[in-house]
């Protein structure tokens, strides 16, 4: 009967520990580390090649969490492609791992040029799953699991094992590979990867070029507790709800802020947007536009501007109006115009320090973008570009309703003495407000 009794009480601990083993390595949670400068993925994130590289410890559990706020398979695909379109980046292909988002590894490393057309990833899976996987590829004819050609990247790609390193892609990894001190090897490293950061991060982005609105450098994700935030390396860190200082939004203000400055998406003296919760349309304009939002454009005479939902409408029927500093602004309504004009001294400034900067409440944002889909889209003619671009904004936004405050911003202004330019990125999702 003891010896009985110490049999369970074994094989209960036994499937205790199984358990927490299983949550601890494989369920999805952000679980931040520092790249390994010793080991290959570690080291292409600091050299290579490439000049695209995307670094994410403990892949599937990291992306795993993350589904779970911006959803998963064609879901998650959708999101992406439309954040890709909003930032005027190539929509992005993120290859799966059976039944994983990512392979079960410490890290990964995803190298790239600026277009997404030469790609190779590599990950050191856990030694067990590296097993596993490789003889359940065989059995159900898997290149992915099993190693082979695969249809990637718009085209061929090989999937490759060396040992527990999983590689694909549609370059060689030779080509990438930075030299160790005896010429280098998928498994020896001489710190030529040296850390990148020396605090644990959920993710590590190095751009040896600028990028739609990300500078050129490193940017790190972390977990702040209170939601996340993407910081350019170098910059201060654990400051949730003041990465756009000065572009917080009033309770009273608009529902999303955008400004665009020098190498924003507005040439010239750049210009901004703002989308309210009240509803502006209508007017003189026979209830056509009835029930859309208020909205309102910043812009220099001469000059490039943002479009107002129903551009083509109110860009001649809108109310205009002189504001502070020479912009103009051009609105839905009297009513938006008078709104937004407090807003001016704010957006003259961010024109002319940061390249982009935009702020949001998400969940408000939504709501009025929601309503502006519902006005178009029952608008004869309206133009199906303008459309696509709003239904864009309404899947980015979709998933962010969680979070308190949306905050990003790109800057380039004089740092030092010596007046050199410095480029940062920040962007921030909080849940709380700020203390």
């Amino acid at each position: 009967m003891i010896r009985r009794r110490w049999l369970l009480a074994a094989a209960a601990l036994l499937l205790v520990a199984m358990v927490g083993h299983y949550l601890w390595w494989y369920m999805p949670r952000a679980r931040p580390a520092v790249p390994d400068g010793d080991d290959l993925p570690g080291r292409l994130l600091a050299s290579g090649d490439l000049p695209v590289a995307l670094w994410i410890p403990f892949p599937h559990q990291n992306l795993g969490a993350l589904e779970e706020s911006f959803g998963a398979g064609a879901e998650r695909q959708r999101f992406l492609n439309a954040l890709a379109r909003v930032a005027g980046l190539p929509e992005p292909e993120i290859p799966g791992f059976g039944p994983f988002t990512a392979p079960p590894s410490r890290e990964l490393v995803a190298l790239s040029d600026e277009a997404g057309e030469r790609v190779v990833m590599a990950a050191r899976v856990y030694p067990a799953l590296a097993v596993v996987s490789r003889l359940a590829g065989k059995l159900a004819g898997n290149p992915w699991l099993a190693g082979g050609e695969v249809d990637a990247f718009g085209g061929r790609a090989e999937v490759r094992w060396d040992g527990t390193l999983w590689t694909v892609g549609n370059v060689a990894l030779e080509t990438v590979l930075p030299a160790g001190p005896e010429g280098g090897g998928a498994g020896s490293g001489d710190g030529a990867g040296e850390h990148i950061e020396d605090e644990p991060v959920l993710a590590s982005l190095r751009l040896e070029r600028p990028i739609s609105y990300l500078p050129a450098g490193t940017h790190h994700l972390y977990d702040t507790g209170g939601g996340l935030e993407v910081v350019t390396a170098g910059a201060a860190v654990g400051t949730a709800g003041t990465a756009g200082e000065g572009i917080g939004l009033a309770a009273d203000g608009p529902a999303l802020l955008a400004v665009s400055g020098p190498g924003g998406p507005l040439h010239g003296e750049g210009g901004a947007f703002a989308l309210f919760s009240g509803e502006g349309g209508g007017g003189g304009l026979a209830g056509l536009l009835d029930g859309l939002p208020q909205a309102v454009v910043w812009y220099r005479p001469g000059g490039e501007r943002f479009d107002l939902p129903a551009e083509e409408i109110l860009s001649r029927l809108g109310e205009r109006a002189r504001g502070a500093n020479g912009w103009t602004l051009l609105g839905t309504n009297s009513s938006a115009v008078a709104a937004a004009g407090p807003l001016t001294p704010q957006v003259d400034r961010l024109a002319r320090t940061t390249s982009l900067a935009l702020a949001a409440d998400p969940a408000a944002a939504l709501a009025a973008v929601d309503r502006v889909l519902q006005v178009l889209e029952a608008v004869p003619l309206i133009d199906r570009d303008e459309l696509r671009r709003w239904r864009d904004w309404h899947t980015v936004l979709a998933p962010l309703t969680a979070y308190r405050e949306l905050s990003v911003l790109s800057s380039v202004g004089p740092e030092g003495d010596g007046g050199e330019v410095a480029e940062r990125f920040h962007l921030v999702l909080a849940t709380a407000a700020p203390d």
